[in-house]
């Protein structure tokens, strides 16, 4: 009782943290035995929030249960806050108490300034495939016809950068997409806006897409110059479908790489091709979905709050 005296005095005064936050609970056991995973007995429960690069706060709890663990994520953390958590359904609320969606939706809203440009960005995977067997071209009354085996020969990575208002887009193939590989695609991004005084980014919160990257990647006088060109925006989690560039990568998929290509410089030469030819098409996302149409669609993931 004493020591659950010093602790609750101790964390009533705590100060909410904010910018970049991890959330997760584990258990401890006793010495009683029983059964692994959550539904085991005589287990302890702590929930733990984590401000990157800053404190750590800890809380035993009785349970896993969205009752009780929401007013500490509402007490402990500020809101607008970027979260990190898994899928526990606790963690749903999260998307709004962190505003992404809603400042992301009014982000869309801008109007076109070159100064201030809007880009979104995103990457995909591509398994390059090679044919085992010579396929059999098409002809009159008949479809092309390939055999159902084939040689897997790796992946390769494909970066999207779209600026909707513009109808302009950059494409990027690497071998990989390590944090090095995000950094000098921004660098490729900031070249393509040297006119734009800042450069608003949106993409998802994917653990390569930190400002660390940035210093992982160039010395520090380039990396904070390359920083400071950038505003960034993240999807909320869950909601990667936010992102305008997702929309033209389904167009790059589907128009261009929806076949077997077994190496990367042949996607390379027919992404550059994809890319000048729907550029100087104009081509345009057409988006409709607004604020108003979130807080009726997604009203769940609102909080409920009594009159």
């Amino acid at each position: 009782m004493f020591r659950e005296t010093i602790y609750y005095d101790n964390i009533k005064d705590l100060k909410p943290l904010s910018g970049e936050i991890e959330m997760d609970e584990t258990m401890f056991s006793g010495r009683r035995p029983g059964k692994s995973g959550w539904g085991a007995s005589g287990k302890n429960i702590v929930f733990g929030i984590y401000q990157r690069n800053g404190k750590v706060l800890t809380f035993p709890i009785s349970s896993r249960a969205k009752e009780i663990m929401q007013p500490y994520i509402t007490r402990y953390t500020k809101e607008g806050s970027l979260y990190y958590t898994d899928d526990w359904f606790a963690y749903a609320f999260l998307p709004i108490r962190g505003n992404h969606m809603e400042m992301l939706l009014d982000v869309y809203k801008w109007s076109f300034d070159p100064k201030y440009p809007v880009v979104c960005m995103d990457e995909s995977l591509k398994q390059l495939i090679e044919e085992t067997k010579i396929p059999i071209a098409a002809s009159p009354g008949h479809v092309a016809k390939h055999d159902y085996e084939y040689k897997r020969c790796g992946v390769c990575n494909i970066f999207m950068a779209s600026e909707p208002l513009a109808e302009k887009r950059i494409v990027k193939i690497t071998e990989r997409k390590t944090k090095n590989d995000w950094a000098y695609f921004l660098e490729d991004i900031a070249a393509s806006y040297h006119v734009a005084d800042k450069i608003t980014l949106v993409m998802d919160n994917l653990n390569t897409h930190t400002p660390g990257a940035l210093y992982e990647t160039f010395k520090p006088d380039k990396a904070k110059s390359l920083w400071n060109k950038f505003e960034f925006i993240y999807t909320p989690k869950h909601g990667r479908w936010l992102n305008m560039a997702e929309i033209e990568l389904n167009v790059l998929l589907g128009q261009c790489l929806n076949r077997r290509i077994d190496n990367i410089e042949k996607v390379m030469s027919e992404a550059a091709a994809w890319q000048s030819h729907r550029n100087n098409k104009n081509a345009k996302v057409n988006w409709q979905f607004t604020t108003d149409d979130a807080r009726i669609k997604l009203s769940r993931l609102y909080p409920s709050i009594e009159a």
